[in-house]
């Protein structure tokens, strides 16, 4: 494993890039649920995630346990999930945020409503600023 990779706390301190998105990808779903949410859209630059989220084939693998939680989240408290592959340069929101976490206190949950911190808001106008280009 190399030292740019995250690290998941759920998986005791093991840098593990599916462990950590998977985790990133529960939390966002019980905010959505916590907000009222029915209908999501699931959108990542991982693959394996995408393949773990849409089928059983990775249930074993050592973030098994993780993806088999997001699965249950999405079956049960949405009526309508789509789980989407996107580019990593179509996902620069994500990846600019993914940066902040890993620079963050664990003990200090990131999660903003509005007013959203102004760094969010210069990756959300050089996002909408850039051609999107879609699979």
């Amino acid at each position: 494993m190399t030292e740019n990779r995250p690290y998941c706390p759920r998986c005791y301190g093991r840098p593990e890039i599916s462990g950590a998105q998977s985790h990133a990808c529960i939390e966002a779903l019980l905010i959505a649920a916590d907000r009222g949410m029915q209908r999501v859209i699931v959108e990542t630059d991982s693959q394996t995630l995408v393949k773990a989220l849409l089928s059983d084939e990775m249930d074993r693998a050592s973030s098994g346990v993780f993806f088999r939680e997001a699965k249950f989240i999405m079956a049960t408290l949405f009526s309508s999930v789509e789980v989407l592959h996107t580019t990593r340069s179509c996902n620069s929101v994500a990846h600019g945020l993914a940066q902040v976490g890993r620079s963050r206190d664990l003990g200090h949950p990131g999660v903003w409503m509005n007013p959203l911190p102004t760094f969010v808001n210069d990756l959300l106008v050089c996002d909408s600023a850039e051609p999107q280009v879609h699979e």
